[in-house]
């Protein structure tokens, strides 16, 4: 497991750039998992948690540090005062932009998976796409609400989901060999570029929760996803 970088910190907050493949509190069912609130409460104590990243989506992680800065950061959340940016390489869309609207449930079949569906909670995403690489894209993605699985199931009820998404998506993993031609050795099997969610949380901004002042976090792509852009830039520009 790479090691989780501190993005910003101060008395009251922690901002980490979770990697992938890591959970952001401890597991319910094994609390021995490891996990990011863990790692970092080695270093900072107390931690309260105000939000939390899906297992395989890396990028920014506030913690509070105080338990005022916790009740006023998670009534932030909750009321939609911290702008929270994604990006993802998804299915090229039919609109270079857009504002999905939609609402979303779990699902009663699939516990622990969630659907559009008229009887779910309000959900909102806006989207812009960044770069165009055949028939994938880069989108910057604004989180109005913040539903469980909220961009992985709206892109998907859009017709735009995740470039790799084992769950909504169309396939597990991404391979140089599908936008290029590569050459193996013999017996040799060829490794993914990425076989997580194709999902980066960039940046947080909001207004200090103490000091009123804005700030602004963002985080650098990790390694798998820096590495496929990389190459998508390669074959299609």
């Amino acid at each position: 497991m790479k090691t989780p970088t501190v993005l910003y910190q101060d008395n009251h907050l922690l901002a980490v750039n979770k990697p992938p493949a890591l959970l952001t509190i401890p597991d319910r069912f094994d609390p021995a998992k490891v996990n990011l609130k863990s790692v970092m409460h080695g270093h900072f104590e107390p931690l309260y948690v105000v939000h939390r990243l899906d297992y395989n989506t890396s990028g920014v992680v506030l913690f509070a540090r105080t338990s005022d800065a916790h009740k006023l950061l998670s009534r932030m959340f909750e009321n939609g005062e911290i702008e929270k940016t994604y990006q993802a390489l998804t299915k090229l869309p039919r609109d270079m932009e857009a504002i999905i609207d939609a609402p979303i449930r779990e699902r009663i079949s699939r516990p622990g998976t969630y659907e559009v569906h008229p009887s779910g909670k309000p959900s909102r995403t806006s989207f812009k796409v960044q770069s165009i690489f055949g028939l994938i894209a880069l989108l910057d993605i604004t989180l109005h609400t913040g539903r469980t699985h909220q961009i992985r199931v709206h892109l998907r009820h859009y017709g735009s989901p995740l470039l790799v998404d084992h769950e909504y998506g169309q396939q597990d993993a991404f391979f140089l060999s599908s936008i290029k031609h590569i050459k193996l050795g013999k017996g040799e099997l060829e490794r993914p570029l990425l076989k997580r969610s194709s999902l980066h949380a960039s940046k947080v901004s909001f207004l200090h929760p103490i000091t009123n002042n804005r700030v602004t976090i963002e985080a650098p792509w990790p390694k798998d996803f820096k590495a496929v852009v990389y190459q998508l830039n390669k074959a299609f520009n």
